[in-house]
């Protein structure tokens, strides 16, 4: 597991094992897909991409989302997994 701020901020303890993960989830809010420009700009590559907004879920501050929110998003990302070997 990478942590995305400090992927972004350039630090080497979290760029290399983003870059060295046998599976890498990226999650995007929404359709700027900052998450994944982060990924992409340091070299590397996710197994699975995801925008939420494309599954449905609202990106806006006032936005929580729910429990089957959650289980929807886990279960897409399963799914890809499983599918990607």
């Amino acid at each position: 597991m990478a942590c995305l701020a400090g992927v972004g901020a350039g630090l080497a303890g979290f760029i290399e094992p983003a870059r060295r993960a046998d599976h890498l989830v990226v999650l995007d809010g929404c359709q700027l897909r900052c998450a994944l420009k982060v990924i992409l700009g340091v070299g590397a590559e996710p197994t699975v991409h995801f925008v939420l907004t494309h599954q449905g879920i609202q990106s806006s501050p006032e936005n929580v989302p729910t429990e089957d929110d959650v289980q929807r998003v886990a279960e897409l990302v399963i799914s890809q997994l499983e599918n990607k070997g």
